[in-house]
């Protein structure tokens, strides 16, 4: 929490030095927002506030230190220099998360050796799934070898992983043995997914959705920014240390997509 207090107390200088104020209905806002965020396709509104203090409590996160990284949010938004999205990027986007998706499973393999014995095995008819659990090095083989539906622009799922799997015609179908990560993997296509969901029915909240990261991108790098120009003395060696690693994982958080943590 004392890493917070000081990123707060350092977003807050800065918001006084230009002239930007805060008001409590701007942290509410900000913490709705980001309830709706990570919540909003999980379940229904009056469920968002129990599951996110799930997620405070998995992360020992308590309420009255959230509600100071949300103020510090809220700041930051309000600090953040306007962020145009292009339509390009909304369609872009709108492939991503609502286009065509497909779901395979897999088995994962340590040698090529063994992931042609996979094939060998499944022509002479062994049940994919049953052998996934058997066999398949995934922490996902107690599914035997079932992976979420992935777009082809799915950032979360390797290219080569990716392009194979749309490449499959027919559910049913087996790719041959593909490397990925130092492992060898084979696919059996389940099903292609079609979106449910026209373009210009959603493509406001993709935009929506497109800003937001842009802002948090943005404040990440702020904050870094601001982290680094600081000058913070410490009297216990330990908690200069942490700050220092704080410092790095900011820094790196600045560079990612990747949702941070709340």
């Amino acid at each position: 929490m004392a890493r917070d207090i000081i990123y707060l107390e350092l977003v807050e200088q800065d918001a006084a030095a230009r002239g930007v104020s805060l008001t409590d209905a701007d942290v509410k806002a900000e913490h709705e927002r980001t309830l709706e965020d990570r919540f909003a396709k999980l379940g229904p509104k009056g469920q968002w506030e129990s599951l996110f203090a799930q997620v405070l409590a998995q992360n020992n996160i308590s309420r009255k230190h959230w509600m100071l990284i949300a103020r510090r949010n809220a700041l930051l938004r309000r600090l953040a220099p306007e962020m145009p999205i292009k339509d390009e990027d909304t369609r872009d986007a709108y492939a991503k998360l609502y286009g065509r998706k497909v779901q395979v499973r897999h088995i994962e393999s340590a040698n090529l050796g063994d992931a042609s014995d996979v094939i060998a095995r499944l022509n002479k008819g062994a049940d994919f799934a049953q052998l996934a659990r058997e066999v398949s090095l995934s922490n996902d083989r107690s599914a035997g070898g079932l992976l979420p539906p992935f777009s082809a622009q799915s950032s979360e799922v390797p290219a080569l992983m990716r392009q194979v799997a749309f490449a499959l015609k027919q559910p049913g179908a087996l790719s041959d043995p593909l490397q990925v990560n130092g492992a060898y993997h084979v696919l059996k296509l389940e099903k292609f997914i079609e979106p449910d969901l026209p373009y210009d029915q959603v493509k406001d909240e993709v935009a929506r959705v497109l800003r937001n990261e842009k802002i948090r991108l943005w404040g990440n790098q702020h904050l870094a920014d601001l982290t680094a120009a600081a000058s913070v003395e410490f009297v216990e060696p330990v908690l200069k240390a942490q700050y220092e690693e704080n410092l790095r994982a900011l820094k790196e958080q600045a560079k990612t997509k990747e949702q941070p943590h709340p």
